[in-house]
């Protein structure tokens, strides 16, 4: 379903977060990987990584071809995220808790590691797409919502 815009300003607004999201978690994942935490380890008792597994092989569809081309201990880990991304919804109820932490762990350290590879796969004088000044976790989101960026569009 596409998004019913009001403007273009809108559409400009959002895709100046996107874009800060982007840059943001790619950098933590250059400089810091070891404080890359996605959005679904928010709830650490109960990790849900089915839905942003199953968000991340859909962008892996849009160029399957280079994605072919990784290699196997790479292909290892996509194949994880491939196959968190097509399981059914569990609950604590009927997975243990550790389960889930582990699952979620698991995918955490493939991201980092597929990341890794691409960024490497660039071009040297690759520059991250600019927009406007980054918007920190505890400044005002830019969507206008007058919540923090962190309880915001970040989540």
């Amino acid at each position: 379903m596409q998004p019913a815009w009001k403007n273009i300003e809108e559409v400009q607004r959002f895709m100046g977060t996107l874009l800060t999201l982007m840059n943001n978690i790619s950098q933590e994942l250059r400089e810091a990987p070891q404080t890359f935490s996605p959005v679904f380890m928010g709830n650490h008792d109960a990790p849900n990584v089915s839905e942003w597994c199953f968000g991340y092989t859909c962008v892996v569809g849009l160029d399957e071809e280079a994605w072919e081309a990784l290699p196997d201990d790479l292909q290892a880990q996509l194949d994880l995220i491939d196959t968190y991304g097509f399981m059914v919804e569990v609950t604590p109820n009927t997975v243990s808790r550790n389960t889930l932490r582990e699952r979620a762990n698991q995918v955490v350290d493939a991201a980092i590691q597929l990341h890794a590879y691409w960024f490497k796969q660039r071009p040297p004088n690759h520059q991250p797409v600019v927009t406007q000044k980054l918007v920190g976790r505890n400044d005002p989101c830019p969507c206008g919502s007058g919540k923090k960026y962190k309880k915001c569009c970040l989540h």
